[in-house]
């Protein structure tokens, strides 16, 4: 293999999270590289097509679609990087499709325009409204989660009007904590919706008396999100799930790697996280 392509690898995987995430990911760029070697194919002047001959390769070989799927998403993530350095012209794997892992039929993932109205929908009903949506939606973050998180656990990053700036949420993932990283557009709506409040939940509940310790509950999560989804006037029904999906669809649609999109949500195996994607949308 070229020296060139190891140091696309090297300075792709740097970037990557723990050893193990970039063991993976190294493996199933090793594994694409050797099967471009076999089909006299330099890697770095792929194709679309390809791209499309590996995937029926690997499942021809008995690979499951899951595991293809995760595969073409790792290689996709690394086109993306060499395309950023102008290594490449383009991503080849842009319109490769993925295997379908669906087991069966289910409300597909919102598509960018629905998203984008449901947000402004939610921001329409007023502050918590859209700091819960989004968390869900653009962020990833399970509403157990999110309803679970004290304002302690809330730290978001000085100079709201630094894009760049890093915020990220305390979240109790199997008995232990997570640091999650928001979004700007998410860190700004949750401090809108903070204001001054500095002690109890970050999502209230409705209190006749203003009481800052109720903390809203599934019940009234759901029913915040179904009025949103009302209010924007989508074609489907809206829910914490929906919105999951959404993220991780949006996400892998994206360029990233499902590998970092398993670690951002915490599933321990990035079957689990493939399961969450509508098979009609798994493109890179």
């Amino acid at each position: 293999m070229s020296a060139r392509w190891d140091r696309l690898v090297a300075n792709w995987l740097a970037a990557r999270g723990s050893e193990h995430t970039k063991g993976a990911y190294r493996s199933d760029l090793d594994a694409y590289a050797k099967w471009c070697s076999a089909a006299s194919i330099t890697p770095l002047r792929s194709q679309g097509a390809d791209l499309d001959a590996y995937r029926d390769a690997c499942l021809a070989a008995g690979a499951s679609s899951a595991t293809v799927a995760r595969r073409l998403s790792a290689i996709a993530s690394f086109f993306r990087h060499a395309e950023q350095v102008g290594a490449v012209a383009a991503n080849p794997v842009y319109r490769v499709d993925r295997p379908s892992t669906d087991s069966g039929p289910r409300t597909p993932a919102l598509e960018a325009e629905e998203l984008d109205s449901l947000l402004h929908a939610a921001e329409g009903l007023g502050a918590k409204a859209a700091a819960l949506v989004a968390l869900l939606a653009l962020d990833g973050i399970k509403l157990n989660e999110a309803l679970a998180v004290d304002i302690p656990s809330v730290h978001l990053a000085r100079g709201a009007t630094r894009a760049s700036a890093s915020s990220w949420l305390a979240v109790d993932r199997r008995g232990q904590q997570a640091q999650v990283p928001i979004t700007h557009h998410s860190a700004q709506l949750v401090g809108t919706y903070l204001a001054a409040r500095r002690h109890g939940p970050l999502f209230l509940g409705d209190s006749a008396t203003g009481d800052h310790s109720t903390r809203l509950t599934r019940f009234g999560a759901d029913y915040l999100i179904k009025r949103a989804g009302a209010a924007a006037d989508l074609p489907r029904s809206v829910s914490a799930n929906v919105l999951r999906r959404s993220y991780v669809d949006a996400a892998l649609r994206a360029g990233t790697a499902l590998g970092d999109v398993t670690h951002h949500l915490g599933h321990r195996d990035a079957r689990q996280t493939a399961r969450l994607v509508d098979g009609s949308l798994r493109r890179s």
